[in-house]
């Protein structure tokens, strides 16, 4: 059997970068992510803004018929909930997304319960579906917009 050559090629990302790569210390990351989680803490006055936000754009749709608003609202609150630390929140979007993105025109019933789910789960400070009615509420949202976008059957 013949032995097995190793080649290790040399980590040329530092030469790449040039002498920034230093400044990446302990301390700096450390910093970095206290600042992010003092962003993070800020979260709940910018999703109170986004839920305003989409809200006001869910009037003009049910106005005019116009899904772009709508549907740019609800994916900003799903990369927001996701990007801050509440995927509960960047979950029931994600379902409102589909139901704007995937229906000529979304079921006003079903839309308004998709924001009333993201004001509960902002206002009772939920982040995940831990909670076993947040885990249904999403589940049965999903499941709704799943089965009106399959129109109907028969």
């Amino acid at each position: 059997m013949a032995e097995a050559e190793v080649i290790v090629r040399p980590n040329t990302l530092a030469l790449k970068i040039g002498p920034r790569a230093r400044i990446f210390t302990a301390a700096l990351v450390k910093r970095a992510e206290h600042a992010l989680s003092k962003v993070s803490e800020m979260f709940g006055v910018w999703l109170q803004d986004d839920i305003a936000r989409t809200e006001k754009a869910i009037a003009e749709l049910e106005a005019t018929g116009l899904v772009d608003a709508a549907l740019r609202s609800a994916r900003q609150l799903r990369s927001s909930g996701a990007a801050f630390g509440y995927p509960i929140i960047a979950r029931i979007a994600g379902s409102l997304c589909e139901l704007l993105d995937g229906a000529a025109r979304a079921p006003r019933g079903l839309t308004l319960a998709h924001m009333d789910a993201i004001k509960v789960a902002a206002r009772e400070g939920l982040r995940t579906d831990d909670d076993p009615v947040a885990r249904a509420t999403c589940a049965e949202l999903e499941a709704k917009t799943r089965l009106h976008l399959a129109g109907p059957t028969g």
